[in-house]
């Protein structure tokens, strides 16, 4: 057995950022307004080479890297 390919792993990862904001009434007509905002995936801090240092079994077998996803919602009540 040989350790020629393990590398350090080790990272520090910021999974989900949620963030609303009610900003209240905005006119006569809105009596309510809310806007909020997410991010799934938003970053990663490691030196590991490969797509994603979180693997099962010790084995990196990622094709393909998890996607970062951006959502934004409002909310309006009449």
């Amino acid at each position: 057995m040989s350790d020629m390919w393990v590398e350090n792993a080790s990272f520090i990862r910021m999974d989900n950022i949620f963030v609303g904001y009610n900003f209240g009434s905005l006119t006569k007509y809105i009596s309510s307004f809310r806007a909020v905002a997410s991010v799934q995936n938003a970053f990663i801090i490691t030196k590991y080479k490969g797509l994603d240092p979180e693997v099962n079994n010790g084995i990196d077998n990622n094709i393909y890297p998890r996607p970062r996803i951006f959502s934004l919602g409002l909310n309006f009540d009449f």
